[in-house]
This record gives C-alpha cells, structure tokens and sequence, in this order.
C-alpha cells in the first residue's frame, strides 16, 4: 500500500477530517457548468509540464508526515470509492486538469498508454509503413532492439536486404589482406 493511500484511510476514517479534506478540495475546482459531462478544472497547484504532464496535486497529512498526492485520483476516491489494485485512471477527456470523477476509468497502464498520445500510442496505430506496405500477419514481425519488442514490414526488410548484402560484400572485401604470390622468377601480386 502507498504512502498516501495509508494517510487517506486515516482521514477518510475520521469524520471532521474528511469534511475538511473535502471542502479543501471543492475550494480549487472550477465547475463552469453543473452538468456532469463537463470538464471540472482543478485551480490548485499542478506538476510541472515536463514532469507530470499538467496534473493537478494537493497536499495531504499531518505537517510532519505530508504527501503530495494527485487530485484526479483523490477526486475518483471521494465520489465513486476506492480504485482498483494494479489500474490507474484513464482521463477520457484527455485533460490532465480535469478531476470530473465521470471523466476518470480505471485501466490497466499498458491500456492507458496505448489510449494516449504518445510516441507508442502514435506508432501502435499505425495500420502500413512508412512506404505503403500494411501492417497485416503476413506481413508485419517483431523483433527485439535492446530488449523491447519493434514491428518491422517483412517487405521493406526484403527490399533492403539486397543492399545490404551488396554493402557487407564490399566491407568484407576491403578487409582481405592482398596476398602475395611469389614464382620463381618474380612475385605476383
């Protein structure tokens, strides 16, 4: 259990704690409108966007053992209940401010990368290679570059291969030592 899921069920234990947690929160989001498909932006303190991608954060604890802890989960755990051992939340809106409990689904990580828009994501859904050639079962094989696991088009690699083995011909050549014959009445090089 996390550090700061252990401080939560202590709050959430104690009634006038919890009370004040949520006021606290409440304080910092901006419901524009009441409707719950609405984005309910959080105003507080965020993480940096190098880091954290934009998402809200909030304090919690007492002053010596304070944990920072994100509020989109914070705001998942006080209106629909605990999240799922082994998920994390999926913003479906796809705004990182946002701590719309309605807009939040527990997923597995690999889910929720795939889901984004990230480099992995960008390339998972790529449906042909960059020359055309589709991405299908005859076509497509994986192969592992410094241990993880790339999709390659079978025909591009066909394609190359002719190069290749026209350039590893030419390396290998280059490296032969010149051999010297010697006759007997002069040397043939």
């Amino acid at each position: 259990m996390a550090k700061y899921e252990e401080i939560l069920q202590r709050i959430l234990a104690d009634p006038a704690a919890h009370k004040a947690l949520r006021k606290r929160f409440w304080r910092q989001v901006a419901c524009i409108d009441s409707a719950l498909d609405t984005c309910w932006h959080w105003l507080g303190a965020q993480r940096q966007r190098k880091r954290g991608h934009g998402y809200g954060v909030i304090t919690i604890g007492p002053r010596q053992r304070q944990t920072v802890i994100a509020v989109h989960r914070l705001s998942y755990l006080l209106e629909i209940g605990p999240i799922p051992q082994g998920l994390v939340l999926d913003h479906l809106c796809r705004n990182p401010a946002c701590v719309n409990p309605r807009h939040l689904e527990p997923v597995t990580n690999g889910l929720n990368v795939l889901r984004g828009s990230g480099l992995t994501a960008r390339h998972a859904r790529k449906t042909h290679c960059i020359h055309g050639h589709p991405f299908d079962a005859a076509n497509t094989w994986l192969r592992s570059i410094h241990g993880k696991k790339q999709r390659e088009c079978r025909q591009c690699w066909l394609d190359r291969r002719p190069a290749y083995n026209a350039r590893a011909r030419a390396r290998r050549a280059a490296r032969r030592p010149t051999r010297i014959h010697e006759d007997k009445d002069h040397a043939v090089v």
